[in-house]
């Protein structure tokens, strides 16, 4: 999984630190097969006072320091914390349409990576979270998923199937793309 150096520094603190995180959104779909053009970095988090402690010690080190009680935003549902901007932005959630961080975290995908094992929503609770979002955006991700994806994260590259070549319709040679045949 190809993410910015940006993101990678603030998922490696997060790691770190101990954050109990789940990466959600585009880069979810990405990982379950499908993916897309995203404009932010989507992490849902864990609400408990000790993971909300652990982010902002993570956040502080990241160079976005959270006033001494300000974890406790952390532990409340629906916080959205919004850090840089787009098309670089990284979306701190503490709650998702439709999934609970504990089945979040149960149904989760790992995907292998420079800087750690990074956990990203699994397809069940991703198609859920997509579902009960009900956005345009979201219910068109949720057809893309529909199309019957194998998910990168858990799919070996030894075994990822090769594309076919093109055939030509007529026997014997091909014809290629930019030949125009001739009409008799």
């Amino acid at each position: 999984m190809e993410l910015h150096f940006d993101w990678k520094e603030f998922l490696s603190l997060l790691m770190r630190h101990g954050v109990r995180f789940v990466i959600v959104g585009g880069h979810a779909l990405a990982a379950n097969g499908r993916p897309r053009y995203t404009e932010d970095l989507d992490v849902f988090v864990d609400r408990t006072e000790a993971n909300a402690r652990r982010l902002v010690r993570a956040l502080d080190e990241f160079g976005y320091p959270v006033r001494r009680d300000g974890w406790r935003e952390f532990t409340r549902p629906n916080k959205i914390l919004f850090i840089g901007r787009i098309p670089l932005r990284i979306d701190v959630l503490t709650s998702i349409s439709g999934v609970s961080f504990s089945t979040a975290w149960k149904g989760r995908l790992v995907a292998a990576t420079d800087f750690g094992a990074l956990p990203l929503l699994g397809l069940a609770e991703l198609r859920i979270n997509k579902r009960a979002s009900g956005r345009t955006k979201d219910l068109l991700d949720l057809a893309l998923l529909d199309e019957g994806a194998t998910p990168a994260a858990t799919r070996s590259r030894s075994k990822r199937p090769r594309p076919a070549a093109p055939r030509s319709r007529t026997r014997g040679t091909a014809a290629r793309p930019s030949q125009k045949r001739k009409r008799r």
